[in-house]
């Protein structure tokens, strides 16, 4: 059984690409967790990363304090038109103003999220190739493992864990999936395809929620919303279990069934009064 299920999640995800399982972060199909948490905690020894954002709200200082790690701390602070971060007495990171974009910085602040940020005038060009991250690294060697590391569980490790032994699909629940799930994909893959949009198209999480479908993914044509929208409205009148049109939908646990699924379910019959103040 288990060997067929991996043929028909392999066939799916060939038919339609954007059903082949990846995690929601990192894009990733496989996650070795064992990996991951123990290269963690050499990053976090090997190197810290400063993210800087601009604002225009927020009256600036010359000079400010950041903790982070909870153990190290910097000193990041706006002279001579230049941005500049001190450890320990001594600079180890500087740039020009030019580094960040076109335009004047007045001075450094943070938010309500306490995060850094650079307060600059109101006609400051951002350079859009530049992410405002600044890494700095305190072991070189450290840190030239953890990429290596990060390397081999991007490449090698998906390499061998390429088959799928699942599907997104699968998230969706069985009488969806057995009613419309197919006809729901080859609707969408035709507008991604359209638009030109199939390879890059992430699904982000496929659940229920209050007696309907949810399908939420990275960015879309507004072509493939509306196809969402259409199937989210069929949904909530077609049976959770078996895929027939929905008669009920239960109180409590708001889901629709069908008569031959209702049980013992407390419900109101779909169409009756009360029914609209449930969905």
């Amino acid at each position: 059984m288990k060997f067929l299920k991996i043929i028909k999640s392999s066939i799916l995800c060939l038919r339609f690409p954007f059903l082949y399982p990846r995690n929601r972060f990192s894009d990733l199909h496989y996650t070795n967790w064992k990996m991951f948490n123990f290269v963690g905690n050499w990053k976090s020894q090997s190197y810290d990363i400063i993210w800087f954002q601009p604002t225009t709200e927020k009256k600036g200082w010359p000079i400010i304090t950041q903790r982070i790690n909870d153990f190290r701390e910097y000193t990041i602070f706006v002279k001579d038109n230049k941005v500049s971060i001190r450890s320990n007495k001594k600079i180890i990171w500087e740039k020009p103003f030019s580094y960040f974009g076109e335009g004047e910085i007045k001075g450094i602040t943070k938010n309500d999220d306490n995060k850094l940020c650079l307060v600059v005038s109101e006609d400051f060009k951002r350079n859009e190739h530049n992410q405002w991250l600044v890494t700095i690294i305190h072991s070189k060697w450290l840190y030239r493992i953890c990429n290596i590391v990060d390397w081999i569980h991007e490449h090698p490790v998906q390499w061998l864990h390429f088959i799928p032994t699942f599907t997104e699909l699968d998230a969706m629940e069985p009488g969806w999936r057995k009613a419309f799930g197919i006809k729901m994909c080859k609707e969408i893959k035709t507008a991604l395809k359209k638009n030109n949009y199939l390879r890059k198209y992430r699904i982000t999480q496929i659940k229920e929620k209050y007696g309907s479908l949810r399908w939420y993914d990275a960015g879309a044509p507004e072509e493939v919303y509306k196809i969402i929208t259409k199937y989210e409205q069929i949904s909530a009148k077609t049976c959770i279990i078996c895929g027939k049109p929905a008669e009920y939908i239960s109180k409590g646990w708001i889901s629709p069934y069908c008569g031959n699924c209702i049980g013992n379910r407390n419900y109101t019959k779909i169409g009756e009064k009360g029914y609209d103040e449930m969905v």
